[in-house]
């Protein structure tokens, strides 16, 4: 067998090996693609860990299985992640955010002064 038979027998199986297996990669890589969760579905998964997490450690807590400084530092750290994930999901929906303390005690003042003014006259 000559050189050049030989070169163009790897050439034809190297492109018949590109052929066969390019189409089994794009596959592979579309069917992950559609498996992925959209953003807000993944915060919704996170979501419901977190609240699955912060119930069970309530509970552990009530049986006596976690102290109660290690409690409060875990309910702190989950109850700052759902926050996190809480505020990420208004933002996808538009939602203001929540109020301030300020804000919230301001309103509150405001509706209690337009109660007596109300009730006054």
């Amino acid at each position: 067998m000559s050189l050049t038979a030989l070169i163009i027998g790897i050439g034809l199986l190297l492109a018949s090996a590109y052929i066969i297996a390019e189409p089994l990669s794009a596959r592979s890589r579309r069917d992950r693609d559609i498996g992925k969760p959209s953003e807000r579905e993944q915060l919704e998964i996170e979501r419901d860990i977190i609240y699955d997490a912060i119930r069970e450690l309530d509970f552990d807590h009530q049986t006596g299985k976690i102290d109660d400084e290690d409690y409060r530092l875990q309910r702190e750290r989950w109850v700052e992640r759902g926050i996190a994930v809480l505020k990420a999901l208004d933002a996808l929906e538009g939602k203001a955010p929540p109020l301030t303390e300020e804000e919230t005690d301001a309103l509150i003042e405001a509706a209690v002064a337009a109660r007596r003014r109300a009730g006054s006259t």
